[in-house]
C-alpha cells in the first residue's frame, strides 16, 4: 500500500488491491482521458475507500477525481454529498451530475432551493451541511463520502462551516477536499486526519495543466517582472497605470483573446466594458448575429431581461461584458452562458468571477495588485492571485497562458514576483457562534463540547505553532548556555560590572527626563521603569572574571536576550489552551442571561427555537417569542427579514417608498441585544423595496426608488426566503406560525427573485 511522505505519494512496487482484495481496475485513463499521475493516486486512493485532500493549479482535472468517486460511489449504491462555497458553483454541479449520472439519482439543496435533497448525490452550499450535521439530521446517517470544493474556504470568514461540518461528520465517512490554493497541505491534512480518525492521502500538483506567462504591465509599457521592478525603484513613472484599453490592445496582438479582465469594483467593470466597446467591435458579423439570437431566446426564459436592452446589450454585441454581484442572477447567467459559448471574447469582471465555475481563457489580466479588503488597501495574495489566473490557457487548445498584472504609479512599494511567490498557508478563522453553542450543549453537554471545540482546525494549529515556539525557545536557552560558558552566568545582569555600567546610564537618563516631565501620565510611566532598574541593581556585582574578558560578548548576548523576551512572549500568547473554553463560556454565560440555557446542559425553550436558526439567531427567536411574526402580515415580514444580516454599502439608499413602522420595533430589540453583549446586525435600508415587492409592485417599477444595486437586492429577497425555511424549522410546534411563513416566502419568491435552472 503507497505511503504518504510530505505530501509525496511513493508509488508501490506491488499490484493494488481494493479493500475486498481484488485488483484495482486499470486507471491509466478515465472517460475516454489519459490520466496524470495525480489524478491516479488519488483515483486509487478513492479505491482504496480513503480519503484525500487535493492541491493542484485550476484546469488540471481535479473535478475529474469528484467524478469517479461519485460514479464508483452510485454504482456502490453509496451516498455522496457535494459541497460547494457558492451557490453558483452549486448549481452548476448539480447541472452537470443530472447530466453525467441522470437526474433522479442527483438533488441540490441551498438555501434558494430543495430539489430531492434525499438523493444518493446531493450538492449543497457547506453551511447547509453544517446545519444538517449540529441539528443531527437523520438524512446523514448512510454518508459515504463527502466532495468539499474549494475547501481553502476552511480559511475564510466563512470557513467556520467547514470546520464544523468535518469534526460532526459520521466516523464511517470520507473526504475529498478540492483546492487550487492550499499553502499547507500537510497540515490541513494531517489535521483532518486527527479530526476523522483515519488516513488522509496528501497529493499536490504544482504544474500547470498549460505553462502561464506572467508580464507586467506598467506605466510605461509592458514589460518582465524584473523590468518593472527597476522602473519602480527609479520611480520612472509620469502616469499612475497603463490605459486599459491599451493593455487590451497589447493583450490581443499577443494572441490573447479570449480574455478575463478582473477590476476590484461593479462600477468599474460597467464603465471599462463601454468604452472597450464602444472603441472597437470584437465580433464578426456572424458573432453578433449569435448574440443576437442567443439574447431573444435568453429574454423568452429568463425574468429580468430589461438589463439585456441597455448598456449591457450594446456591449455584449460587440463581443465585451461585465460581470459582478450587483447584476441580477438572471443576467449573470446570461453573460455566463454566451461566454462559455466564445461569444464574449473581453470580460470585465470582479474577482467573484474565479470561484470555481470553469470558464477557461486565453489570458488574465489584473488591473491592479492592490485591493479594498473592508479595512483598507493591501497588496493580492498569492493564492488570490493564482485563484484568479488559473483560468488562464485553455488544455488542449492554448500552448500557453498570459497574466498581465497591472502596476499602479502610485505604489510605493514594487510589484511583488507572483509567479514565483509560494502560497500563502490557511489559517483558521473559527469562533464559537450561539447557534454552535446551543447545539453543542443540546447533543453533548458542556464538557463534551469542549471536547468537540478542542478538535477544530484553530486549536490544531495553536498547538502545533505553541510547540514550535517552545522548541524555538529551547534552541535560545541553549544559545544563552553556550554564551555563558563562554563569559559567565552573570552576564546580562546587574551583577556584571559591564550590564551595571548600562543600567546605570538608563538610571541617569530617565531622572532626567523625569525632572523635565510635565505630564503627570508619563512621570507615572518613568517611575515604573526607574523602580525595574533599582530592582536590577539591588543585586551585588560579583563578576568572576576580568570584564574585558566578556565584553565581546555583550552585544550579542543583549540581542539574544531580546529573542528570548519575544519569544516567551509568543509562548504566552500561544499556550492558551483554554481559549475555546472561554468562548464557550463567554457564549453560554450571554445566552443564560437571555434566558436561553439553564445554568447547567439544558436548553430553555428560546434556546430550543434558536438552536434551528444560522443567521442572527438571538434576534429572530426575541421576535418570534415576542409575538412580532404573529402581529405582523406577511409583507411586512418579509421587509424585516431581508433586513437581517444585510451587507448596506455605503450608497445604498431608497426614496419614495415608506419605511415599514415595524422596522423601529426591530431596531429596538436588536439595540437591547446588543446592550446585553450580542453582535446584531440589522440595516433596514433594503425593507422599503422588499415591503412593495411583497405586496407585488413590478421591478422595473422598483429600481426607479432606489440607488441599491438589483443583484443586492435581489439577493436580500433570497436571504429572506432562506431566512423563512429556517423559521418554518424553529416554529415547527406552531401551525399557524409556520404557514404564514409559506405564505410569505410564496409572495417573495417570483419573477426576477426565482432561481432558473
Amino acid at each position: 500500500m503507497p505511503t504518504s511522505t510530505r505530501g509525496t505519494v511513493v508509488e508501490p512496487e506491488a499490484p493494488e488491491l481494493e479493500a475486498d482484495g481484488e485488483p484495482l481496475a486499470d486507471l491509466t485513463t478515465y472517460r475516454g482521458l489519459r490520466l496524470d499521475p495525480f489524478q491516479r493516486r488519488a483515483m486509487r486512493a478513492v479505491s482504496r475507500n480513503r480519503s484525500v485532500i487535493v492541491s493542484a493549479p485550476t484546469g488540471t482535472g481535479k473535478t475529474l477525481i469528484a467524478d469517479y468517486l461519485v460514479e464508483r460511489a452510485l454504482a456502490a449504491g453509496r451516498r455522496v454529498i457535494y459541497t460547494a462555497p457558492i451557490k453558483a458553483l452549486s448549481n452548476q454541479k448539480f447541472e452537470e451530475y443530472s447530466h453525467l449520472c441522470g437526474e433522479e439519482r442527483v438533488g441540490i439543496l441551498t438555501g434558494d432551493v430543495s430539489i430531492r435533497p434525499d438523493a444518493p448525490l446531493c450538492i449543497m452550499t457547506t453551511e447547509i451541511l453544517r446545519n444538517q450535521l449540529i441539528t443531527g439530521d437523520d438524512r446523514l446517517a448512510d454518508l459515504a463520502w463527502v466532495v468539499f470544493d474549494e475547501i481553502h474556504y476552511i480559511a475564510s470568514d466563512r470557513g467556520i462551516a467547514w470546520e464544523e461540518s468535518i469534526i460532526l461528520l459520521p466516523p464511517e465517512t470520507r473526504v475529498l477536499g478540492l483546492s487550487a490554493t492550499i499553502g499547507n497541505l500537510d497540515a490541513l491534512a494531517a489535521w483532518v486526519e486527527e479530526t476523522l480518525g483515519q488516513p488522509v492521502e496528501r497529493i499536490r500538483q504544482s504544474r500547470r495543466a498549460v505553462p502561464l506567462t506572467v508580464r507586467y504591465a506598467t506605466p510605461a509599457g509592458v514589460c518582465t517582472f524584473r523590468q518593472a521592478q527597476e522602473q519602480a525603484l527609479r520611480g520612472d513613472y509620469e502616469v499612475t497605470r497603463m490605459h486599459h484599453l491599451k493593455l487590451v490592445r497589447v493583450a490581443a496582438e499577443e494572441g490573447g483573446l479570449p480574455a478575463l479582465y478582473f477590476v476590484f469594483s461593479r462600477l468599474g467593470t460597467e464603465e471599462r466594458a463601454r468604452e472597450a466597446a464602444a472603441s472597437q467591435q470584437f465580433l464578426d458579423a456572424a458573432g453578433s448575429r449569435a448574440v443576437e439570437v442567443a439574447l431573444a431566446e435568453m429574454a423568452e426564459q429568463a425574468p429580468g431581461a430589461h438589463e439585456l436592452k441597455g448598456a449591457l446589450r450594446h456591449c455584449l454585441l460587440r463581443g465585451v461584458g461585465f460581470h459582478h454581484a450587483g447584476l441580477l442572477p438572471a443576467t449573470k447567467r446570461v453573460v455566463e452562458t454566451l461566454y462559455a459559448r466564445g461569444l464574449i471574447p473581453l470580460l470585465y469582471c470582479t474577482e467573484t468571477f474565479a470561484v470555481g465555475v470553469n470558464y477557461p481563457v486565453r489570458s488574465v489580466v489584473l488591473e491592479t495588485t492592490r485591493k479594498f479588503d473592508g479595512r483598507g488597501f493591501r497588496p493580492l495574495s498569492a493564492q488570490e492571485f493564482q485563484q484568479m489566473t488559473g483560468r488562464a490557457g485553455r488544455r488542449g487548445k492554448d500552448a500557453r497562458g498570459f497574466a498581465f498584472v497591472g502596476v499602479d504609479g502610485r505604489d510605493r512599494e514594487p510589484p511583488q514576483d507572483y509567479a514565483a511567490a509560494p502560497l500563502e498557508p490557511l489559517h483558521s478563522q473559527f469562533f464559537v457562534t450561539e447557534s454552535t453553542a446551543l447545539n453543542l450543549l443540546r447533543t453533548f453537554g458542556r464538557e463534551r463540547a469542549l471536547a468537540v471545540l478542542a478538535r477544530t482546525f484553530r486549536e490544531y494549529q495553536r498547538r502545533q505553532t505553541a510547540a514550535a515556539s517552545r522548541q524555538r525557545l529551547e534552541e535560545l536557552f541553549a544559545e544563552r548556555e553556550r554564551l555563558w560558558a563562554a563569559g559567565c552566568p552573570h552576564l546580562g545582569t546587574a551583577a556584571c560590572p559591564l550590564d551595571r555600567r548600562r543600567l546605570l546610564a538608563e538610571r541617569s537618563a530617565y531622572r532626567g527626563r523625569r525632572r523635565r516631565q510635565r505630564h503627570r501620565r508619563s512621570r507615572l510611566s518613568m517611575d515604573r521603569a526607574l523602580m525595574e532598574i533599582e530592582v536590577q541593581l539591588a543585586v551585588p556585582e560579583d563578576c568572576p572574571k576580568q570584564p574585558a574578558a566578556c565584553e565581546p560578548l555583550t552585544a550579542p548576548y543583549g540581542r539574544l536576550r531580546e529573542r528570548i523576551a519575544a519569544a516567551e512572549a509568543e509562548v504566552e500568547r500561544e499556550g492558551g489552551a483554554d481559549q475555546y473554553r472561554e468562548e464557550l463560556d463567554r457564549v453560554l454565560s450571554l445566552l443564560q442571561g437571555l434566558g436561553y440555557v439553564d445554568g447547567g446542559d439544558r436548553l430553555l425553550p428560546r434556546g430550543e427555537v434558536a438552536r434551528h436558526l444560522h443567521v442572527e439567531p438571538l434576534l429572530l427567536t426575541e421576535l418570534i417569542f415576542d409575538g412580532f411574526f404573529h402581529r405582523e402580515d406577511e409583507d411586512t415580514i418579509g421587509a424585516v427579514l431581508a433586513a437581517v444580516d444585510y451587507d448596506a454599502r455605503h450608497d445604498d439608499t431608497c426614496y419614495g417608498l415608506p419605511q415599514p413602522g415595524a422596522s423601529r420595533e426591530v431596531e429596538r430589540t436588536a439595540r437591547r441585544l446588543r446592550a446585553q453583549g450580542a453582535a446584531v446586525r440589522f440595516d433596514p435600508v433594503v425593507s422599503p423595496l422588499v415591503h412593495a415587492w411583497s405586496r407585488g409592485v413590478p421591478f422595473a417599477t422598483l429600481v426607479r426608488h432606489t440607488s441599491i444595486q438589483d443583484g443586492d437586492f435581489i439577493g436580500a429577497v433570497r436571504r429572506a426566503i432562506d431566512l423563512l425555511r429556517q423559521l418554518r424549522a424553529a416554529a415547527r410546534e406552531d401551525p399557524v406560525l409556520v404557514e404564514k411563513f409559506h405564505r410569505c416566502a410564496a409572495r417573495l419568491d417570483r419573477d426576477e427573485a426565482q432561481v432558473l435552472f
